[in-house]
C-alpha cells in the first residue's frame, strides 16, 4: 500500500514540477514520511519511541492559504490532479471529531494561531477576499456550500 501512495506521490510531484506550489502532506503517510525521515536521519526527537505506520490507502493533502486566496495559483494542481485522474474526499464524520480535538490540543500553537488569523481575515464571512476569490475560481459551483465551510473554519479555529 505504501508504495502505490510513494508512487501517487511522486506522478503528483513530477506533474508540479514546474511551479511553486509546495505540497502540505498529512494522514498517515504523511506520519510515515516524517517518521522515515528522523529514522534515517538520526535526528533526536522528544519521543521515546516513533509512532507506529498506520494503515492508509490516500494522501491526505492541505491547500496553503496562498492558494485560496489567488484561485490562478490552483490551476496547476487542478490539471495535474485531473490529469492523474484523482479526485478529492470529504471528511467523514469520526475525522471531522478527530480534527476538532486537534484544534483543541494545538489550537494555542503559534502556527495554529497564524492559520487561525488568515482564516479570520480571508474566510470568515461571503464578504472576506479568500471567500470572494474562491468564488470567482474556474472550479467554483453553488453546490460548494460557502456557508458550511465558513461555519467549519470558524469551528476549528475559534480561539481568534
Amino acid at each position: 500500500m505504501l508504495t502505490n501512495l510513494q508512487t501517487a506521490l511522486l506522478d503528483l510531484l513530477y506533474e508540479l514540477q514546474n511551479t511553486d506550489i509546495k505540497l502540505i502532506i498529512g494522514g498517515g503517510y504523511g506520519l510515515f514520511l516524517r517518521t522515515e525521515l528522523v529514522r534515517i536521519s538520526g535526528k533526536r526527537t522528544l519521543l521515546k519511541q516513533l509512532p507506529e505506520v498506520r494503515s492508509t490507502n490516500d494522501l491526505d493533502l492541505f491547500l496553503r492559504p496562498e492558494l485560496l486566496i489567488d484561485s490562478h495559483k490552483l490551476k496547476p494542481l487542478s490539471r495535474a490532479l485531473i490529469k492523474l485522474s484523482y479526485s478529492p474526499v470529504t471528511l467523514t464524520e469520526s475525522e471531522w471529531e478527530y480534527a476538532l480535538q486537534l484544534s483543541a490540543r494545538f489550537g494555542n500553537h503559534p502556527y495554529a494561531v497564524d492559520a487561525g488569523r488568515l482564516v479570520s481575515k480571508y474566510f470568515s464571512d461571503t464578504d472576506r477576499l479568500g471567500i470572494i476569490r474562491l468564488k470567482e475560481s474556474p472550479y467554483y459551483h453553488s453546490a460548494l456550500q460557502m456557508d458550511e465551510f465558513i461555519s467549519a473554519m470558524s469551528e476549528l479555529f475559534p480561539y481568534i
